[in-house]
C-alpha cells in the first residue's frame, strides 16, 4: 500500500476524504492528516508519506510554501493539490513545483480516483526503474569484490571512486531464511554505513559491506562486536562478521574479499564476540611498522637490480614472523601487500615495462592457498627476484651508474647516503668516497644539484614555486629558496616561463 497524508485547514474536507473511495482498493492507505502547512511538514518528516493531498491556501505555512520545505529537506513524495477557482495561479505555481496534478473543489470521486491511479502507476514505474538500477549496481559490486573490476563501473553507477582504502566485511547468518538476511543486511547496513562510506551487497549467499576504511584493530573489532550484540538481541538471530584487511586500490578489492571469505570459513577457531580478525595488536604493530622500513630497502634492491640484496631482505622478511610466531593469515596478507605495494612504485616510475611484468592475476590465490610458509615465501620471492632481473636487464649500468639512475628517478623522496648504502649492500663511509670519486661532488651536493635541475625543469613547464619545490624534493620552500640560490646563484622565479 502507498501512504497517504491528507492536508487541510477545513475539517469537513479531510473527513470527506478519508469516506470518498475506498482507498484500500486503489493501493493506498492513509496514514495521517494535518489542518495546516507546518503540522503537515512535520506530518512529512514522521510518516515519509507516498502522496501527499493538500489545500493550496491555508493559514500560516500554505500549500505552496510546504512543498519548497519539503523540496529543500530533500524529502521525496508526490503532490495532488486542492484548489477552488479563485486559487488557479497557485495551482499552476504548484505543478511548476513538482505537484503532480491539482483538483478543483468540490471535489468529485471520478476525479479523484482517476488522479490516484495515475499517481499510483507514475510511483509504481518510478519504483521499478530504481529497482532495476539498484539491481545494476549491485551486480558491479558483486563482480568488483569477486575480482572482475572494470573502471567504467565507478562512472556508470556514480561509485564515488577512488577512496583512500578499501575493505570487505563479511556477515553470515547461521539461519537460512531469506526474508531473516534481508533484514540483517538492512539493519546491519544502518548501523555501520552511517559511520563509514560504502555499500551492502549480497555476494557469495552472504552480506558483504563494501567500506572506506583503513583501521584494522581493537577498536574495530570492538564497533563490529557491538553492532552485532544491538541485532542479536534484537532479531534473536546468530550472526559471524569477518573484517578483511583494507587495501589500497580499488582493484584489489578482491584480495580484501577473499581475505574476509578465509576469515569465515575459520570461525569455528577465530571469533570474538562473532567478529573474526586475525588482529592481535602486538603483531599488527610488529607487521606495520616493519613493512614501512622493509618497503623502501626492497624496492630499492628490486628497482637496482640487486638481486642478492631482494633475497637476503626477503629472508629477514620470514624470520620476523617466525620470531613473533604471526598468525598464518597476517603473514599470507602481509607478502602479498609487501608484493603489491613494490610493484604499485615500480610501475609508477618505471613506464617502459610492459604491464605482464607486473601483473600475476593467480599470485594471491597462490599466496592464500600456500599450505605452508616456505611455498609461500618462495612463491613471491621468486616474482621479486624475476622483477629485479628485468630491470637490471633494462638498465645494464655500473654500480655507480645504477645509483646514479636511482637517485635521479627518485630523488623527491627522503634519500640519504645511508639508506642508499643499504639498499646496495655497501658500508656507508665507502660508498660515500666511491661517490665523491665517480662524481666529484659529495653526496648531499649531487642530490641537491639533481633536485635544483628537476626544479628548474618543472618551473620552466609553468609550476608554482611551491609545486616545483615538493615535487623536486624539497618539502620547505624557504630551505629550496636559498639551496637554489646557493646553486645557481638565481632566484626559482627567474626560471618560470
Amino acid at each position: 500500500m502507498l501512504k497517504v497524508l491528507l492536508i487541510d485547514d477545513e475539517p469537513i474536507i479531510r473527513n470527506g476524504l478519508k469516506t470518498i473511495i475506498d482507498w484500500n482498493k486503489y493501493g493506498f492507505e492513509i496514514v495521517g492528516d494535518a489542518a495546516d502547512g507546518m503540522d503537515g511538514l512535520n506530518k512529512c518528516e514522521e510518516l515519509s508519506p507516498d502522496l501527499v493531498i493538500a489545500d493550496v491556501r491555508m493559514p500560516g505555512m500554505d500549500g505552496l510554501e510546504m512543498i519548497e520545505a519539503l523540496q529543500n529537506k530533500g524529502i521525496n513524495c508526490k503532490f495532488i493539490i486542492l484548489s477552488a477557482y479563485s486559487d488557479f495561479e497557485y495551482a499552476q505555481k504548484a505543478i511548476e513545483l513538482g505537484a503532480k496534478f491539482y483538483i478543483l473543489k468540490p471535489i468529485e470521486e471520478s476525479e479523484l480516483i482517476d488522479k490516484l491511479e495515475k499517481v499510483y502507476e507514475t510511483i509504481k514505474n518510478e519504483r521499478k526503474i530504481k529497482q532495476s538500477i539498484f539491481l545494476s549496481r549491485d551486480k558491479a559490486l558483486e563482480n568488483i569484490i569477486l575480482g572482475r573490476y572494470e573502471e567504467s563501473y565507478n562512472e556508470i553507477y556514480n561509485l564515488g571512486f577512488p577512496w583512500k582504502v578499501y575493505q570487505v566485511v563479511l556477515l553470515h547468518l547461521c539461519e537460512e531464511s531469506t526474508q531473516a538476511k534481508e533484514i540483517v543486511r538492512d539493519k546491519m547496513s544502518e548501523l555501520v554505513l552511517y559511520r563509514f562510506r560504502g555499500y551492502a551487497v549480497d555476494v557469495e549467499g552472504d552480506t558483504c559491506l563494501l567500506m572506506e576504511n583503513d583501521r584494522y584493530d581493537q577498536a574495530l573489532i570492538c564497533f563490529f562486536a557491538d553492532a552485532l550484540s544491538r541485532l542479536e538481541r534484537t532479531l534473536n538471530i546468530r550472526l559471524f562478521v569477518a573484517l578483511g584487511q583494507p587495501v589500497c586500490n580499488a582493484g584489489d578489492i578482491n584480495a580484501s574479499y577473499v581475505h574476509a571469505r578465509r576469515l569465515m570459513n575459520q570461525r569455528f577457531l577465530l571469533s570474538q564476540d562473532g567478529v573474526i580478525a586475525d588482529v592481535q595488536d602486538s603483531q599488527l604493530d610488529m607487521a606495520v611498522c616493519d613493512m614501512d622500513v622493509l618497503l623502501d630497502r626492497l624496492y630499492g634492491a628490486v628497482d637496482s637490480g640487486n638481486t642478492l640484496r631482494v633475497t637476503e631482505l626477503i629472508e629477514d622478511f620470514k624470520n620476523s614472523f617466525i620470531l613473533k610466531n604471526a598468525s598464518e593469515e597476517l603473514i599470507k596478507i602481509s607478502y602479498v601487500n609487501l608484493y603489491t605495494m613494490i610493484v604499485d612504485r615500480i610501475r609508477a616510475s618505471e613506464k617502459s615495462l610492459s604491464e605482464g611484468v607486473f601483473i600475476n592475476e593467480s599470485i594471491i590465490d597462490k599466496a592464500y592457498s600456500a599450505l605452508h610458509l616456505k611455498e609461500l615465501h618462495e612463491g613471491i620471492k621468486g616474482k621479486l627476484i624475476s622483477l629485479s632481473e628485468e630491470l637490471a636487464r633494462k638498465r645494464p649500468y655500473s654500480l655507480m651508474e645504477k645509483i646514479l639512475d636511482y637517485i635521479d628517478r627518485n630523488c623527491n623522496q627522503d634519500i640519504k647516503l645511508n639508506k642508499l648504502a643499504d639498499i646496495f649492500g655497501y658500508n656507508s663511509a665507502y660508498l660515500g668516497k666511491l661517490f665523491k670519486d665517480f662524481t666529484g661532488d659529495n653526496f648531499n651536493d649531487y642530490l641537491n644539484k639533481t633536485r635544483i635541475e628537476k626544479a628548474k625543469e618543472f618551473l620552466q613547464a609553468g609550476m608554482k614555486v611551491s609545486q616545483a619545490a615538493e615535487k623536486a624534493g624539497y618539502k620547505d620552500v624557504d630551505y629550496f629558496y636559498r639551496m637554489f640560490k646557493r646553486y645557481t646563484g638565481d632566484i626559482p622565479s627567474a626560471y618560470k616561463k
